[in-house]
């Protein structure tokens, strides 16, 4: 099982977005937020499939809203 950790720039620029997506139109910013974990889902069935950048990052669009989530793959040795 993948494990998915945010960092705490993430997680408030996430917060951001719902909020400001709540202001324009009521339920939107829940609508964001489920789209926004609809694509984590994805990145964690294969965090592999998409472009590795050259400062090491991966990157996904939502379908439905323009935000990007921008991602790391990192290996973990047990």
């Amino acid at each position: 099982m993948i494990s998915i950790k945010f960092l705490p720039q993430a997680i408030e620029e996430l917060d951001n977005s719902i909020q400001y997506y709540e202001e324009l139109y009521k339920s939107l910013g829940l609508d964001f937020h489920k789209e926004v974990k609809k694509t984590i889902k994805i990145i964690a069935l294969n965090p592999t499939i998409w472009k590795l950048y050259e400062d090491g990052t991966r990157r996904i669009s939502t379908s439905r809203f323009p935000f990007k989530v921008v991602y790391l793959v990192a290996l973990q040795l047990k």
